[in-house]
C-alpha cells in the first residue's frame, strides 16, 4: 500500500511540475510552440486510443447469437410448472 501512495505522490508532483513548465513557457514567449506540441501529443494519444479500440473490435470473436427471448421464457415457464399447475389451467 505504501508503494501505491508513493506512486500517487510522484504523479501529483509530476503534474504540478508539468503545469508550472507549461505556463512558464507560455508566458516566456514560446506560446505557439507549446500549444502546437501539446495539441500534437493530444492528437497522437486520441489516435492511439482509436487504434486500440479498432484492434480490439477486429480481434475479438463475435458473440454467440442469443435465442429468441419468447422461446427462452416459455422454456423457463415450462420447467417451473408442476403437473398440478398444468391440470388446473
Amino acid at each position: 500500500m505504501d508503494s501505491d501512495r508513493l506512486i500517487g505522490a510522484g504523479i501529483v508532483i509530476g503534474c504540478i511540475i508539468a503545469a508550472i513548465l507549461y505556463f512558464g513557457f507560455m508566458f516566456m514567449g514560446y506560446g505557439t510552440q507549446v500549444v502546437m506540441t501539446v495539441v500534437s501529443i493530444a492528437f497522437v494519444i486520441v489516435l492511439g486510443i482509436g487504434g486500440w479500440i479498432g484492434y480490439t473490435m477486429a480481434s475479438t470473436p463475435a458473440p454467440e447469437p442469443v435465442e429468441d427471448l419468447d422461446e427462452m421464457e416459455e422454456e423457463e415457464l415450462g420447467e417451473s410448472e408442476t403437473p398440478e399447475q398444468t391440470e388446473n389451467q
